[in-house]
């Protein structure tokens, strides 16, 4: 076995521990690649339960792609993740995999979507996206393609913070980073206290805090936390329709669009 050997401090050191590591036998290689992807794992479950509702979902197939790059020494980058061009999932029987039932649930082909799970090994990291498909049928032996493209994004918080929340009443807030992520607030006083809503995307994994804040620059403790549809809202005590919004906001500072294709991958 030939060893490219990297001996330029720390990360020489994660290179040549990931060589030898994918080299380990006692370990499973991966079930498939494509690029700097593999699947990660794949796991059918099935079960039958006395008493379980008629249409309860007690069969099904769990899939995790990890984005295996090299391992970079900065450490690891907050992402967000979408995926187009999803080309639909078979058995090597025919029999769709990805129903429409299914990929409704799949945030990353809905929007931009958190990266949650990540991965490191073998001197790689990044991160991990998971998918729930119908089980195959029971004499299917093999996945006929998954493919697609992920488009990962790095990002960095940006800060908002807007005075007049009173006078943005029904109006979209203005910022360059909001021009493709428009956020739409309201606030009204009644009896219960104030009521802060932001009518925003669907998917809104960019947004990562939003709130009222006080004349000192605190976020006011909310007392209640909703979402109807593409409402979200916040309650909070007493008469806040003074207070400043703040808003913190992923900033998409690079993103690169890897493309992907296993075919044919074994089932378990």
């Amino acid at each position: 076995m030939a060893v490219k050997i990297v001996t330029s401090g720390f990360l020489g050191y994660v290179m040549l521990l990931g060589t030898l590591l994918a080299a380990d036998p006692k370990k499973i290689p991966p079930i498939a690649v494509s690029g700097d992807f593999e699947i990660e794992s794949i796991s059918v479950n099935k079960r039958i339960a006395t008493d379980a509702v008629v249409d309860a979902d007690l069969q099904t197939m769990e899939l995790e792609i990890w984005l295996a790059e090299p391992m970079n020494k900065e450490g690891r980058a907050q992402y967000l993740i979408k995926v187009t061009n999803f080309q639909p999932i078979e058995d090597n029987t025919g029999k769709l995999l990805s129903t429409p039932q299914r990929t409704k649930y799949y945030k990353f082909l809905n929007g931009e979507a958190n990266a949650n799970q990540f991965k490191s090994s073998r001197g790689k990291s990044g991160p991990v996206i998971s998918m729930t498909l119908d089980v195959p049928e029971r004499q299917a032996t093999t996945i006929k393609s998954i493919k697609g493209t992920m488009q990962l994004s790095t990002t960095k918080a940006h800060k908002l913070l807007f005075e007049d929340v009173k006078a943005l009443q029904g109006k979209p807030l203005i910022d360059p980073q909001l021009a493709d992520f428009p956020i739409t607030p309201r606030i009204k006083l009644d009896k219960f206290g104030t009521e802060l809503s932001l009518k925003v995307l669907p998917q809104h994994d960019r947004l990562k805090f939003w709130g009222l804040i006080s004349k000192d620059g605190q976020p006011l403790e909310e007392k209640s936390l909703g979402q109807s549809g593409d409402v979200i809202t916040k309650g909070y005590d007493g008469d806040q329709t003074n207070a400043k919004l703040g808003i913190v906001i992923e900033e998409l500072t690079e993103t690169k669009e890897i493309p992907f294709e296993f075919k044919d991958v074994r089932l378990p």
